[in-house]
């Protein structure tokens, strides 16, 4: 499997680092896993056609993880996409995003179609934890701890890789049942050690999840402006001895 990282970075502007979203590309299929502001562009620069996206992942209702869902759905429409698409969430960002396309619809007024497209098979389905087959493999859904909504971390298995994603989470013990002896686990790396991080990671904290769970290669992500200025390489090897990684936008990651 290839990872590639499209945006590594948060809700607060950066010159580098573009909001939540990452491709993972089975070879069979190809799965995008958050969308936030930006995303559309950033798949084109990593050389990847959007509409071979067969699969979208959405972690949670914050704006810079789905965001760019929007503009993502208007390009399936001009561009006349034919092939289906699946888009799966958690259930209060579920009822948001139907309640957002219906409205959006009304936008287009002047077009004979609307303008979110309703010419191919779109499904959008709540997710509840558990397991579960997908047409890309294996999916584990677990319900982490992010702020006052429903916060999801994946788990995808391809064969016999598997690749953790957590979405914006603080340390608990789901995250490390999620990413038990994984091929590679993306976590929350939202702000330096030594700093409060209600809701979110450290590298410290990260390390500590990929240690516990036995993982084999950790992916730090969701970084703030403030925590690029620290080595967070070296903050992570305080109790993480395995492989790490920091993310960068456009970085391809194989699995």
């Amino acid at each position: 499997m290839k990872l590639i990282i499209l945006g590594s970075g948060t809700c607060l502007p950066s010159t580098s680092r573009h909001p939540a979203g990452y491709l993972l590309d089975t070879g069979a299929e190809l799965l995008l896993i958050d969308c936030g502001d930006g995303t559309l562009n950033q798949i084109a620069h990593a050389g990847y056609d959007p509409m071979q996206i067969t699969t979208i992942l959405i972690s949670h209702g914050h704006l810079d993880h789905f965001a760019g869902l929007f503009a993502l759905l208007m390009s399936y429409m001009v561009a006349g996409r034919t092939n289906p698409l699946s888009i799966l969430c958690p259930p209060d960002l579920h009822a948001k995003l139907l309640t957002l396309l219906a409205t959006l619809d009304t936008c287009g007024t002047s077009m004979e179609t609307s303008w979110l497209g309703t010419h191919y098979q779109r499904i959008i389905d709540p997710l509840e934890p558990g397991n579960s087959e997908q047409p890309f493999g294996k999916l584990t859904v677990m319900q982490l701890v992010h702020a006052d909504l429903i916060a999801y971390g994946y788990r995808i298995e391809v064969k016999d890789k598997a690749i953790v994603y957590s979405g914006d989470t603080e340390y608990c013990p789901a995250l490390i049942s999620l990413c038990k002896k994984a091929d590679a686990a993306i976590l929350d790396c939202s702000f330096p050690n030594g700093t409060e991080a209600n809701g979110h990671l450290t590298p410290g904290l990260a390390g500590m999840a990929a240690t516990e769970a036995k993982a084999k290669h950790l992916i730090l992500s969701h970084i703030y402006p403030e925590t690029d200025r620290h080595d967070l390489n070296a903050e992570t090897q305080t109790s993480f001895i395995g492989k790490i990684t920091v993310a960068r936008d456009l970085l391809s990651i194989t699995v």
